[in-house]
């Protein structure tokens, strides 16, 4: 019989402020699972913001927060 713990620790504003290729390089460095790093990978990757101000739309790519 196996026991598994998981200890999770919110820091507020913590992944807001992280650089996401930085991210992806702790992931590799810790040699997670290909599994894990592909979805994290995908879920940030093309990411914008966009505004708009009086019908002007204005976009950036985002890479962190």
């Amino acid at each position: 019989m196996g026991l598994a713990i998981i200890a999770i620790l919110d820091v507020q504003g913590a992944f807001a402020s992280t650089w996401w290729p930085r991210i992806l390089e702790g992931l590799r460095e810790a040699k997670c699972t290909r599994n894990l790093y592909y979805h994290t990978q995908d879920y940030l990757k093309e990411r914008k913001t966009i505004i708009t101000i009086r019908n002007i739309n204005m976009g950036k790519e985002i890479t962190k927060g």
